[in-house]
């Protein structure tokens, strides 16, 4: 009985140190092939996407692929904890684009969050 009462104290708190995980803010990295001539519209909707969504833009990055009519455009986002349903649609919205020829997203591993996990 001592143990299952010394072990019983124990759930809630691994329970809330498991939650308190997920709730850092997180960077994702979009990634984006598009038409050539459709970049400039399309970097202007993910603005507005991204304001949109109360998503902040760290950085965006343009470069015209070799051999091929397509730019290749990188957007690096935060998201706040409760955001990502946001992002999840932003993603969404940018694949349904006609001239949009591939979309993916990643998260960004974040040094300060590697360490103190060691």
């Amino acid at each position: 009985m001592r143990l299952f009462n010394w072990m019983l104290p124990q759930a809630p708190n691994r329970r809330a140190a498991q939650a308190g995980r997920g709730t850092a803010a997180q960077l994702f990295q979009v990634v984006l092939l598009c038409k050539d001539d459709y970049g400039a519209r399309l970097e202007q909707q993910i603005r507005q996407e991204l304001a949109a969504r109360e998503l902040s833009l760290q950085r965006l990055r343009t470069r015209q692929c070799e051999r091929r009519e397509l730019v290749e455009m990188r957007v690096l986002v935060h998201c706040q904890p409760g955001g990502r349903p946001g992002m999840v649609k932003l993603v969404q919205r940018l694949g349904l684009e006609p001239l949009v020829r591939a979309v993916r997203w990643e998260t960004v591993p974040q040094p300060e969050r590697a360490l103190a996990a060691a």
